[in-house]
């Protein structure tokens, strides 16, 4: 079991990471449709070039969402995980325990997920 959620965290922790790079390589569509030369005034009006792109603080937002969106996800995972091993504990004392404390600490994930998101929402909020 420990192997399992050491296996998760890092999962999460190298998405975490490598989420951003990801993000910031994204092409605008309307960027990459507009010649910067010929169309000068309306690839700097867009938003493309001069300056008016968009800044590391306007990406950042997505980023952070996927990466609670995720760990949404994983412990979601993680509680049906519980529920799968309550139920094939075949009223095992010890199984029980540790599906009940594995649904337990999930459950504990998810409120302090929820309860980062709403604190960075509220940051970036306070940035933008």
């Amino acid at each position: 079991m420990k192997k399992v959620l050491m296996m998760l965290l890092v999962l999460v922790m190298g998405i975490s990471v490598l989420w951003p790079v990801s993000v910031m390589a994204w092409e605008d569509p309307i960027c990459s449709q507009l010649d910067p030369i010929a169309d000068a005034d309306a690839y700097i009006a867009a938003g493309c070039g001069g300056g008016g792109g968009q800044t590391v603080f306007d990406k950042v937002p997505g980023a952070v969402m996927a990466v609670f969106s995720i760990a949404g996800i994983i412990a979601a995972g993680v509680i049906i995980f519980g529920g799968v091993r309550y139920s094939i504990s075949q009223g095992d004392p010890g199984k029980v325990k540790k599906a009940k404390d594995t649904i337990m600490y999930a459950i504990i994930g998810l409120i302090v997920t929820l309860l980062a998101f709403a604190i960075t929402a509220f940051v970036l909020g306070g940035i933008q």
